[in-house]
């Protein structure tokens, strides 16, 4: 058995990162970035076992949120243009051929 454990750091809006332990919340969102909606992660309240919160910006708290195994993290990409500039190789390579499908597209 694996004792390696994974998880996500995403930022949470400083409120929603300060009452973490009290919310009822089933789900958490959380941003790539502070305060840009256009990629945010879903993640189930009772996957997470451990939150170990970072600094703030712009009103945002840099969350490190580790995962029960088998946990499944839903990526959301509200807009395509801003895909480009993430630092992931799987978002871009996912995200690559709906940007030129994207882009093709008569309107």
């Amino acid at each position: 058995m694996s004792d390696e454990q994974t998880g996500i750091a995403a930022f949470a809006p400083a409120a929603v990162a300060a009452s973490f332990e009290g919310s009822s919340d089933a789900i958490l969102t959380l941003f790539h970035r502070p305060n840009d909606p256009s990629v945010t992660f879903q993640v189930k309240r009772e996957d997470i076992t451990q939150v170990i919160p970072g600094g703030e910006e712009n009103g945002y708290r840099l969350l490190q949120i580790l995962l029960r195994p088998g946990s499944v993290i839903e990526t959301k990409v509200e807009m395509l243009r801003g895909v480009r500039n993430l630092q992931d190789p799987t978002l871009k390579h996912l995200t690559a051929a709906a940007i030129s499908t994207h882009s093709s597209l008569s309107v």
